[in-house]
């Protein structure tokens, strides 16, 4: 398993161009948002879990049709990325010194057009099984 906190941004993140999305659920006690993705042609499956989430903005446009696949994603250092900076600029003190100045913040694109961007805390990244049953999905 593999951690992203703000003192390892540049890290190298795994491969995941081509991975099918499966769709993501959010943990409201622990502000925990996780996705599953399968990359068939590498026979890869990861669980991506973005912890102790601060904010999250969903991009919905389709510019290309509607595809679950994954295009590219990205990892930043908080205090350079854009929706950790409108956070930071919507905060009160006490929320900015808990925490919101350490954030990292994730960047999903995808093949469609859509982008899903999550401001964090960490992001923690773990291989899973991949099954001859995962290809067909």
């Amino acid at each position: 398993m593999l951690t992203i906190t703000r003192d390892n941004v540049n890290v190298e993140l795994p491969y995941l161009h081509d991975g099918i999305f499966l769709g993501f659920q959010y943990d409201e006690e622990t502000h925990t948002l996780r996705f599953r993705t399968k990359i068939h042609h590498v026979r890869t499956a990861y669980c991506i879990e973005f912890r102790s989430v601060y904010g999250i903005d969903m991009q919905c446009c389709d510019d290309w049709g509607y595809s679950p696949n994954i295009y590219d994603w990205t990892v930043e250092e908080g205090r350079n990325a854009p929706l950790t900076q409108r956070l930071l600029a919507q905060a009160d003190e006490k929320y900015k010194r808990e925490g919101l100045k350490q954030a990292v913040e994730g960047l999903v694109l995808f093949i469609s057009g859509n982008a899903l961007r999550v401001s964090c805390a960490q992001i923690g990244i773990t291989p899973e099984e991949f099954t001859p049953e995962d290809v067909l999905l």
